[in-house]
């Protein structure tokens, strides 16, 4: 059995002089990384990076995660592609170190973890996890959970844990419209 690198896996069986070729998808999660030296040309791997938060975005599937590189970085990626129950879209930068004057809007199912962010995370979206990421005063929300206009009940099973809010004086830094 010879596996393709998405997962499929390929079995030959040979029947009554007939060879069968059977494929089962085997959906297995990629891994993408992206960096400030990288370049949306290449492949998105850990050696060929891509540039920017929207190339991955654009590329990632259910159960995939995106590495971001460490640096200063100013992409806003407001309308993320959502994971699916079991299979989130997961977001991981660098740690502390790293800051990313970014907002992320994420959709359901997805994980924003170990990053420095001086913007927000505005989300709409169900199942959403933010975990180990330091809050900086910007002028606005930090975490912000709001309703959908087709969903009344709003957003449901938004995790916000291990999370640093610094500078946010009276203003709220998590807030549910």
């Amino acid at each position: 059995m010879k596996r393709h690198p998405r997962g499929l896996r390929i079995s030959a069986v040979l029947t009554g002089g007939t060879l069968m070729l059977i494929l089962t998808g085997v959906a297995s999660a990629a891994e993408y990384h992206v960096s400030q030296t990288g370049s949306d040309a290449n492949p998105g791997t850990a050696t060929q990076p891509w540039r920017t938060l929207l190339k991955a975005n654009a590329v990632v599937n259910p159960g995939d995660t995106v590495f971001i590189g460490a640096g200063q970085w100013t992409d806003n990626v407001i309308r993320m592609r959502a994971g699916e129950e079991g299979k989130p879209i997961t977001w991981v930068g660098q740690g502390m170190d790293q800051t990313l004057s970014t907002r992320f809007v994420p959709a359901s199912f997805t994980h924003i973890k170990n990053m420095h962010l001086t913007w927000q995370v505005d989300t709409r979206g169900h199942q959403v996890l933010v975990e180990n990421v330091r809050f900086t005063w910007t002028g606005g929300r930090q975490v912000w959970v709001q309703p959908i206009s087709w969903d009344p009940g709003g957003p449901a099973g938004v995790v916000v844990r291990g999370c640093e809010f610094i500078g946010c004086g009276k203003a709220a830094a998590v807030s549910f419209n």
